[in-house]
């Protein structure tokens, strides 16, 4: 699970200052990354970072099916944290067709508690693209997967994880 997250992370240049399977609090390890822009300041996120977010949250059930066949229930938050991540830019961060955020708006001010057919179509559309994406990208680097997968049964913890450790 979090080898899939890391290989991705780094494949998509993403600095990683660490990545455990230690369980830690009531979770079960993770991955740490900056969320900092190169100066130091806090990063404001463009389209493109969130759709990385997803793909790094969605990378951790894609890995567990390329590896086992099937994926564990350990993947539900991610799935869940994904789901989120694309509905916010469906109707809140105006990344879609619609620039008034409407729906969104009237959910947040309780005023509707309904979400539109083609606003879920839209957000399974994306998370399908997403998802079909990350899988390629884990495919094409099986190698490096099952490498770092083995490095943390290993180690339990690396620091600062490179794509040049798995060559």
């Amino acid at each position: 699970h979090e080898a899939g997250h890391t290989l991705v992370s780094l494949l998509l240049d993403i600095d990683i200052d660490k990545v455990s399977i230690i369980p830690y609090s009531s979770g079960t390890g993770g991955i740490t990354k900056r969320d900092i822009d190169k100066t130091g300041d806090i990063k404001l996120k463009f389209k493109d970072d969130f759709i990385t977010d997803i793909k790094i949250l969605l990378a951790g059930k894609i890995a567990e099916e390329l590896i086992y066949g099937s994926h564990t229930q350990g993947c539900s938050n991610d799935i869940e944290r994904a789901t989120s991540i694309v509905y916010n830019m469906v109707t809140a961060h105006a990344y879609d067709d619609n620039h008034i955020m409407n729906e969104n708006t009237l959910i947040c001010n309780g005023v509707a508690k309904y979400v539109s057919p083609e606003v879920i179509d839209k957000c399974n559309e994306l998370l399908s693209v997403y998802n079909e994406a990350t899988y390629k990208l884990l495919e094409d680097n099986t190698d490096k997967l099952l490498k770092l997968r083995d490095m943390l049964l290993d180690n339990k913890t690396l620091v600062s994880p490179t794509l040049g450790m798995l060559e």
